[in-house]
């Protein structure tokens, strides 16, 4: 059985380098056509080793099983023996296995000894997989690898160096950012551009290895030439004063209404422990005014928040509902009759957030409050410039936060704030369109 299907000029060029490095590391953008050609190349080198035993190591589990769907038919059209359990494995006539494993699960092959190794989105392994695969590299010289990924700033780092410096011989790389690859068109390459972080597009559409660590917003100065609505209006940072002013002043007799229909969100990170609890007005693209309190009960927070949303136009409330944010929420939906939008953060989706604050920034489409009127407005800059991010252990994602010891409540409340809208998705790419790439010819 004859295998015919059309190959992209990086792919001709991945396969030319392969014949004589038997470890590929194919470094590549998103929607490159990476692992479709690793699943081809799989089912190639099955056919050609007639009883050898490989192994199909994705990065997660939900990778997995989208391959293993996009394999089976072309097992089934080979005549394999497919079996799902206790294993994804698939035998052909010829006696070729493969077992197919997500990263996790990467200890219950080990016994199997494979001829190659095939890796997809090898970024998102865990450590522990990676450092078993490369055990596995060092004690059997004559195991071959074809490692594909977008990279991670993490140990794809180390492989993707190995790769361009020709390690041993036995090494090699291919570098292929999304625009090369040819199957995304330019438009929706500018649609992505317009619609990412420079960082993310960078690391997901040119698959550039960037570093793990580091500051986060950018041109925060620049945007930061305004002035707040109702200068006049009490804002302060002081414990003692703001109760002060809260329990001393009517507050129906200070709320005002901005007119012109303008729709205004507030952004609201209660106090926790030590922290501030800040609470960020956004009209448009701009701050239009803040405030920020310590030690301030929930009850008297909740109180002047209210009579925030009710000067501007009955603003909408989102609140960070971790901690004691849910507290507050029932404060002002039951006590209050106020419009309240939750967000719990975990993470990844503290992650979306900053991602298009940075977006916001890069693209001129925020406005702050010059720090010289200071109060909340100069902390809000402050912890804009000092605000950080980690890779984790695993290098699989980012954690942000202020530097230790340090406050990003304002931060907090600005992406509540600027975030309450749903993201913009101008595009939209089958990642596994691959099937009708390949063709059998039952010739000599």
């Amino acid at each position: 059985m004859k295998f015919r299907f059309p190959l992209l000029p990086w792919q001709v060029k991945a396969r030319e380098l392969r014949a004589t490095r038997p470890l590929l590391v194919v470094n590549g953008g998103v929607h490159t056509g990476k692992t479709v050609w690793g699943a081809v190349e799989l089912l190639a080198d099955m056919n050609a080793h007639p009883g050898a035993v490989f192994w199909w190591v994705a990065g997660q589990r939900f990778q997995l099983e989208a391959m293993w769907t996009f394999l089976r038919p072309h097992f089934l059209r080979l005549g394999a023996r497919i079996r799902q359990a206790p294993l994804l494995s698939a035998t052909l006539k010829n006696g070729a296995c493969v077992f197919g494993v997500s990263a996790e699960n990467l200890d219950a092959i080990a016994s199997h000894h494979p001829l190659a190794i095939y890796g997809d989105e090898v970024a998102k392994w865990r450590k522990s997989a990676y450092e078993l695969v490369r055990l596995r590299l060092v004690s059997a010289q004559s195991t071959r690898g074809l490692f594909l990924s977008t990279p991670r700033p993490n140990f794809w780092r180390e492989m993707v160096r190995w790769g361009r410096e020709g390690k041993g011989g036995r090494w090699g790389l291919i570098h292929i950012p999304t625009p090369e690859a040819g199957l995304v068109t330019p438009e929706t390459i500018q649609a992505i551009r317009e619609d990412l972080p420079d960082e993310l597009f960078r690391q997901e559409i040119m698959a550039e290895v960037l570093e793990g660590t580091g500051s986060v917003f950018t041109k925060v100065l620049e945007a930061a030439t305004g002035s707040p609505h109702d200068s006049n209006f009490t804002t302060t940072s002081g414990p003692c004063q703001t109760i002060r002013n809260i329990h001393d002043m009517d507050i129906n007799r200070q709320v005002m209404s901005f007119g012109g229909g303008s729709r205004y969100v507030i952004g609201y990170d209660p106090a926790k422990l030590r922290d501030f609890a800040v609470v960020l007005v956004r009209g448009g693209d701009r701050v239009v005014y803040m405030e920020r309190w310590a030690k301030l009960p929930y009850i008297d927070q909740a109180a002047r928040v209210a009579a925030l949303a009710h000067r501007y136009n009955d603003a909408a409330i989102v609140i960070d509902a971790g901690g004691p944010g849910e507290a507050a929420a029932e404060l002002l939906e039951r006590q209050h009759r106020k419009r309240v939008t939750r967000v719990t953060f975990t993470n990844q989706l503290k992650e979306q957030y900053v991602n298009k604050t940075i977006l916001r920034f890069e693209q001129g489409r925020i406005k702050l409050v010059d720090p010289k009127h200071g109060g909340p407005y100069k902390a809000l800059v402050d912890e804009l410039t000092a605000f950080e991010r980690c890779r984790t252990d695993a290098g699989l994602s980012y954690t942000y936060s202020a530097p230790e010891g340090e406050h990003d409540d304002c931060v907090t409340a600005l992406m509540l704030a600027f975030g309450a809208e749903e993201p913009r998705v101008p595009y939209a790419v089958n990642v596994y369109s691959g099937p009708s790439w390949i063709t059998y010819d039952y010739g000599d």
